[in-house]
């Protein structure tokens, strides 16, 4: 989640607001997606209430996998980690 919101504040120059969402706010959003170690950042599909499920999107939109392309671009070393994330290994 930091990763996401330095590459939004510091790279795309997007202003970002940490404040909590309704399910609202996922339906009428243009894009949705969530960002995780294992995931790095994978578009939301689907939301599943008590009452109710609403498939979202099913494709990776515009603005989703920028956020993709510039993480994993960090992560692999194709583009300069000006975050200061990455570290060498000493294996032996």
């Amino acid at each position: 989640r930091d990763s996401t919101i330095q590459i939004a504040r510091e790279i795309l120059g997007l202003d970002v607001q940490e404040t909590d969402v309704t399910v609202d706010d996922f339906l009428t959003a243009d894009e949705v997606f969530c960002a995780g170690t294992a995931v790095v950042i994978c578009p939301i599909g689907r939301i599943t209430t008590d009452d109710d499920s609403v498939e979202l999107c099913t494709e990776m939109g515009p603005m989703t996998a920028n956020f993709r392309k510039i993480l994993k671009d960090i992560q692999l070393e194709r583009r300069e980690d000006v975050f200061d994330w990455l570290r060498p290994l000493d294996l032996y």
